[in-house]
């Protein structure tokens, strides 16, 4: 390093000059000291998304040492190889994070779910094999030799519209901060949700079946945009694996998912406020091409909509819950939370109308009892009281339902709302 570095004014260092500077130099005079404190710091306040003239939520600092599920030391690191983490953190936050992503990460959550009662990684799947990140020019050709299904729909106003889940690469700055080019995708599903200002890639490390160790190109919580999800971080890389089951020469697949520490650990945000998410882990027991998608957990309330949207342009579908399409009929949503996206046959999006193709509901009544629920818009009865499935939502913008067709866009993420009405004692529901 440069010794006279020390003796210039902060502030007349270039982005590289402050990476190469000290660190504590950093901590000492970065205009946002907060974002890297240490585990022995102050508490912080966070920004939950409350109105202005609510108080903001009070947080507690915690350690790395308080979350248990962990098979990683983090003492094990030696100190060359957190100073590497340090550095690149310090790095993608000066110069090369694209300004919308972060927009999307502001530390803004209203409404979320807590999906269990401890903090934990409950799901970490490969999914999307080398379609995210493709380079100019993005179009049906290009698409179609990265591996990706493109499909050309007709409207129903009579118009032609391509529907594909592959991603150009400046789409991939966009909502990763960092570009990557025919990057594999990889959703990684927390119990609680995200302190987002807190994510980066050097959070994670990915453990393929080789024995090889990927650090993520990029990191988001997109398409988890809504400032009542942000539960789930996905990962992209082009080094995650390739499209060969376990038992083809050649497979490579990611077998473990672990946060581990770095200058800026990666925190969720609990009923009593921070905790620090390092050392949380995943295995995964069967590839997951096999295993498939599955959802992981289910939860019914009173239908609320807050938090229902999220930062305005490119990361989210607003108006997309379940009284902006069913009206004041919407009383209750069972959400359900998936490992990946939800698609019929990978490529087309779900529709608001498509429950009976896609969902059905077990209820259990008093007397022990249970009944399958499997219609749309009819009225069962169950213990005296009646209940309606009205439909999805949380998925597509439009509630016009001429525009319920094969051209439907949703928001990408993996939560779906049924939307029910019915009286207060209405049986207790649960997903099956």
């Amino acid at each position: 390093m440069d010794v006279n570095l020390q003796s210039k004014p902060w502030s007349s260092l270039s982005a590289e000059q402050k990476i190469e500077r000290n660190y504590e130099e950093y901590l000492k005079y970065n205009d946002r000291p907060n974002r890297y404190l240490k585990d022995n710091d102050r508490p912080r306040n966070v920004n939950v998304g409350l109105p202005k003239n609510k108080s903001k939520a009070r947080s507690e600092r915690t350690t790395s040492n308080d979350v248990k599920s962990s098979s990683t030391r983090y003492d094990d690191y030696d100190y060359d190889r957190i100073g590497k983490r340090t550095r690149d953190t310090v790095k993608d936050h000066l110069h090369e994070l694209s300004l919308s992503h972060r927009l999307l990460m502001q530390d803004i959550l209203v409404n979320a779910n807590l999906w269990h009662p401890d903090p934990k990684i409950l799901t970490a799947d490969y999914a999307f094999e080398g379609i995210l990140g493709i380079p100019p020019p993005f179009d049906e050709r290009t698409s179609r030799k990265a591996g990706a299904s493109v499909s050309f729909v007709v409207c129903s106003d009579g118009t032609i519209q391509p529907i594909t889940r592959a991603a150009s690469k400046i789409e991939i700055k966009k909502a990763f901060g960092r570009g990557s080019e025919y990057g594999d995708g990889l959703p990684v599903v927390f119990s609680w949700p995200v302190l987002p200002s807190t994510v980066q890639r050097t959070d994670f490390e990915c453990v393929l079946n080789t024995g090889r160790v990927v650090i993520p190109d990029g990191v988001s919580i997109y398409p988890n945009a809504d400032y009542n999800e942000r539960n789930t971080v996905v990962l992209v890389s082009p080094d995650f694996g390739n499209r060969k089951l376990p038992d083809e020469e050649g497979a490579v697949w990611v077998t473990q998912v672990r946060i581990v520490q770095d200058c800026n650990p990666l925190m969720l945000v609990g009923p009593k406020g921070l905790i620090s998410g390092v050392g949380l882990t995943w295995e995964n027991e069967l590839h997951p091409y096999l295993s498939g998608p599955k959802l992981i957990a289910s939860k019914i309330t009173i239908l609320n909509t807050q938090g229902d949207n999220g930062p305005p342009g490119f990361f989210s579908i607003n108006n997309n819950d379940g009284r902006s399409i069913y009206g004041n009929a919407a009383q209750y949503r069972l959400r359900v939370l998936t490992n990946w996206g939800i698609s019929g046959d990978g490529a087309h999006f779900i529709r608001p109308d498509q429950f009976e193709d896609f969902f059905w509901i077990q209820a259990e009544l008093p007397d022990g009892q249970t009944v399958k629920l499997t219609r749309s818009g009819y009225d069962y009865t169950l213990n005296n009281h009646t209940l309606t499935i009205l439909g999805l939502a949380e998925l597509g913008l439009s509630n016009d339902e001429d525009r319920w067709d094969e051209c439907y866009i949703d928001d990408r993420d993996n939560q779906i709302d049924i939307i029910l009405k019915g009286g207060e004692e209405a049986p207790a529901l649960q997903r099956e």
